[in-house]
């Protein structure tokens, strides 16, 4: 028997309307992760609030974004 597939409601994210998909496929990409290196504090929140278990991945929140690499 296949798990239960999580049911996602549209959400408004960082302007605009958030759909199921998006957000299916954006907790597959972070189950992936060991932990994230960076995670900006928009993210972070939705990470917190639609996937409380996931907490363990997310960076110290005084993590700066990396340096950019020319």
């Amino acid at each position: 028997m296949s798990p239960a597939k999580r049911i996602y409601e549209p959400r408004i994210f960082e302007g605009r309307v958030m759909l199921p998909e998006e957000q299916e496929q954006i907790y597959e990409e972070i189950i992936q992760f060991e932990r994230m290196e960076y995670v900006p504090p928009s993210v972070r929140e939705l990470i917190l609030d639609v996937w409380p278990e996931l907490a363990h991945k997310l960076p110290p929140e005084d993590a700066g974004p990396p340096p950019d690499v020319d």
